[in-house]
């Protein structure tokens, strides 16, 4: 909402100094997301193939040799590669640890693959603690907010239980190094 008063232009929300006495504050919401905006790595934006994914879908091998898919939240990690969390102690995770391979495809919110979508073929690593850790979780923090990631927690909680996360980061090859 614009008005005119004399020669100046009032815009709603608009950020004013606050350290003019009787002038309005700053919005904190706008402070908070211009605080965000500054502290997002350089492959934190739009139009990165894994931060406009809403989910990933990961399919690994299992233990008696058929193929496992899980989805999960997803951000995009450096040098091109992404990241996701999975509980400890789960069933994935040990999987995870033992057989590198991951096949992963950007997937809608509700966990389908996205329409367009290809599958990328690459290997896992597991972060337990450390910076890249800590920027991973703190990107989860900031690309789906307090909301869905209290939703995520509980919803990991019922079925994992209490339980610690960790990180893994998963590295696309271009040229698979595998085969399936």
């Amino acid at each position: 909402m614009a008005g005119n008063v004399g020669s100046a232009t009032l815009i709603r929300n608009q950020v004013h100094d606050a350290t003019v006495p009787g002038g309005p504050m700053a919005h904190p919401a706008e402070t908070h997301s211009a605080r965000i905006l500054a502290e997002r790595p350089s492959e934190w934006h739009p139009g990165m193939l894994w931060w406009d994914a809403s989910t990933v879908v990961v399919t690994y091998p299992g233990i008696d040799g058929r193929w496992e898919t899980r989805r999960h939240l997803v951000v995009p990690a450096d040098g091109g590669r992404l990241a996701f969390r999975v509980p400890v102690h789960s069933a994935e995770a040990q999987q995870l640890s033992r057989d590198r391979r991951v096949i992963v495809q950007a997937g809608d919110w509700r966990g389908n693959p996205a329409i367009g979508s290809r599958q990328h073929q690459g290997t896992v690593e597991l972060a337990y603690a450390g910076p890249l850790f800590e920027k991973v979780q703190a990107g989860l923090r900031i690309k789906y907010g307090l909301m869905r990631m209290g939703m995520a927690n509980l919803a990991r909680r019922f079925a994992a239980g209490a339980t610690r996360d960790i990180v893994a980061i998963v590295t696309i090859h271009q040229h698979p190094p595998f085969r399936m």
